[in-house]
């Protein structure tokens, strides 16, 4: 990443994110609720989407 131009304490921190995401660790300051997320999964969004792009 830094042989393609991005500083090092960048390439640290996407290498730090990246570990804690494999370890399943939360960054989220709040739990997922009714105020902050949606109920609408990705797959039934991304299907959805998809029929709506072969309507148009």
């Amino acid at each position: 990443m830094i042989a393609s131009g991005l500083s090092p304490s960048f390439a640290d921190a996407l290498g730090e994110t990246a570990a804690s995401f494999n370890k399943g660790e939360r960054w989220a300051l709040e739990a997922p609720s009714i105020r902050n997320a949606t109920p609408t999964t990705f797959e039934s969004w991304a299907q959805a989407f998809a029929r709506s792009q072969n309507a148009a």
